[in-house]
């Protein structure tokens, strides 16, 4: 057997990576929402194109009383893409520090597999704790954290006024190794990580091939087995990953964490905290073990502003892992501030369960720090039978309300329209903790990724049904679009904006999946502008959707076994009352005037 070591040396000039990844894979369709929205340099418009993450910054950050656990206001930020020089700058940082122990939060799409190790080395030897989330700053716009100034301020060497943030976070590829150096390892709710095998790139010269390239991942994959098993992970924890391309990402789902040995708490629970745009709400996340064996289930606690100055209020659980929803016509029941109140159920759909009841803004003012909250919901693996109860801390909920408040003007009309905003709300969120559009800068995604507009009937200039959405997976804008066809057949186009990369689009399917059937649209016709895509549906499929139905849209190509690349996945809220148009519509044209 080859001495690794001295191959190691042989191979100074190469690079093993485990970077932030071109493509992604969809989550499980337990929970369609959390699909990794990443954008191939391949696919994506040119102009849209935003530069790689600078190089990792670690600098200490203050905020709040228990912002960064209980009775901790203090930690180190480590923000962007782990180079082989993260270690010595960190190394740096903590001799500065002396005798302050503070735990580190990362915002990183990964990077070097040296570095990533080197650090994880680096938080055993110093008892650290690690955990995931984005690290605000005072004096930055959140949207825009990698402008110069932002940049400077980081770099400046002062400890920084901040807030932390999980809505919008990431720990992908080497940051998940690097994480699994820590003493104590803390993945918040709702946080996926994301796994993928290395990448060998030459640091100069030609591009490393055959043998050479063979050797090179050897190396890197000996030393990150022997690493992963000095720091007490499981062997499968790697398998995982290696079983990935380099060019794909998988995110880890709860139950994996806990097998893998990176956090194997039964329950963990985010501070409460305000968050003022796209709407003002204060949020509280949580997990918990479930009745299943492996199975564990994320949930948001929500407050928003109702109908002058009441306050509604919201429990948002992820659907079972077995996609079961019979749960949601039990009402989830809360305990808090004395009183014990129903949730009614609001919506199932997009992989999630909605309950929401309002209350009066005397009662909510009334909450103090000093309780607790409890949650009672039905278990989604024991259909419908009632879990144990949740038991929430309040600490830090007056301090988030009053941020909130004055925020209120009475906007949202009643429970629907609510449940229809946390919807959003927890798609974008899922979407930004699987990743972020390629991990990178919020302020450089396409400012189009929110413009889901639900399901419009038009009855003119021809009868159809459409709904205008972002792929996030290709970082571009589709419409979907439900007409009149021959035969008593629903004609269904799907047309998107064509990238500049892209001269055909003939050489993949889309393919269109609902409920237990699927559909692969054909190539209709493509332009520059435009790629078109078209079917016929038989009315009786159509009739077989619902609202609480789940439309899977993926991208088949043949050239590669007929893999599936996700495209984009959607809630079918509002579907059945714009069909119900189209129908009629349809009937009153005979089905075969009006042609897609």
């Amino acid at each position: 057997m080859p001495n690794l070591r001295l191959l190691a040396l042989l191979f100074a000039g190469l690079l093993g990576a485990l970077d932030d990844v071109s493509s992604a894979s969809a989550q499980s369709k337990a929970a369609p929402s959390e699909a990794a929205p990443t954008a191939s340099p391949k696919t994506a418009p040119a102009e849209n194109k935003p530069p790689e993450m600078p190089d990792i910054i670690f600098y200490v950050a203050k905020g709040e009383a228990n912002a960064c656990g209980p009775s901790c206001d203090e930690w180190i930020a480590a923000d962007g893409k782990i180079d082989r020089g993260a270690p010595q700058r960190l190394r740096r940082l903590l001799t500065k520090l002396g005798r302050r122990k503070l735990p580190i939060f990362f915002h990183s799409p990964g990077g070097s597999a040296e570095g990533s190790m080197e650090l994880g080395r680096l938080f055993r030897n110093q008892k650290m704790t690690v955990s995931v989330a984005r690290t605000i700053p005072q004096g930055c716009d959140r949207d825009k954290l990698y402008e110069k100034t932002c940049e400077a301020l980081k770099r400046s060497g002062q400890d920084l006024a901040s807030e932390l943030d999980i809505s919008v976070t990431m720990c992908n590829s080497g940051c998940v190794y690097a994480l699994a150096g820590g003493t104590a390892r803390v993945v918040p709710p709702f946080v996926k990580l994301g796994i993928h095998s290395v990448g060998i790139f030459s640091t100069g010269g030609p591009p490393v091939r055959g043998a050479a390239l063979a050797a090179s991942k050897h190396i890197v994959n000996s030393e990150l087995q022997e690493y992963l098993h000095d720091m007490g992970m499981d062997a499968a924890l790697f398998a995982a990953a290696n079983a990935v391309p380099f060019s794909s990402v998988r995110f880890l789902q709860r139950d994996e964490l806990a097998r893998f040995g990176i956090d194997a708490r039964e329950f963990g629970e985010s501070a409460w905290h305000f968050v003022s745009k796209p709407t003002a709400v204060i949020l509280k996340t949580y997990f918990a073990k479930t009745g299943n064996e492996h199975a564990y289930q994320n949930t948001m606690v929500r407050l928003s502003c109702g109908n002058g100055k009441a306050v509604v209020l919201a429990v948002a659980r992820e659907v079972g892992a077995s996609g079961a929803t019979d749960s949601a016509a039990s009402a989830v029941e809360v305990a808090v501030g004395g009183r014990h109140l129903n949730l009614p159920s609001v919506a199932t759909t997009a992989g999630f369960d909605l309950h929401a009841v309002t209350l009066s803004a005397e009662f909510v003012e009334s909450i103090n720090d000093s309780g607790m909250i409890e949650v009672f919901a039905p278990d989604a693996d024991r259909t419908g039978e009632k879990a144990p109860a949740v038991m929430l801390a309040l600490n830090g909920f007056s301090a988030a309300y009053a941020k909130f408040r004055p925020s209120c003007n009475g906007a949202v009309a009643n429970n629907l329209a609510v449940g229809s905003a946390i919807v959003a709300a927890l798609q974008n969120q899922s979407s930004a903790m699987a990743g972020g559009s390629r991990g990178l800068p919020q302020d450089q995604r396409d400012a189009g990724q929110n413009n889901d507009r639900g399901w419009v009937f038009n009855p003119k200039p021809a009868a159809a049904m459409t709904r205008s959405f972002f792929a996030q997976s290709e970082n571009r804008g589709a419409t979907l679009r439900l007409g009149c066809g021959a035969g008593g057949k629903i004609e269904v186009s799907i047309t998107r904006k064509s990238t500049s990369s892209e001269t055909t689009g003939y050489g993949y399917t889309i393919r269109m999946t609902v409920n237990d059937w699927h559909v692969d649209l054909a190539a209709s016709a493509f332009t520059p502008a435009t790629d078109v895509r078209r079917t016929a549906v038989p009315v009786e499929s159509m009739e077989s959707i619902g609202d609480r139905s789940t439309l899977e849209i993926s991208a088949v190509d043949p050239r590669r076994g007929g893999d599936a690349r996700p495209v984009a996945n959607m809630d079918m809220t509002g579907f059945s009352a714009a069909y119900a148009e189209l129908r009629k519509a349809c009937g009153e044209s005979s089905w075969a005037k009006d042609k897609l």
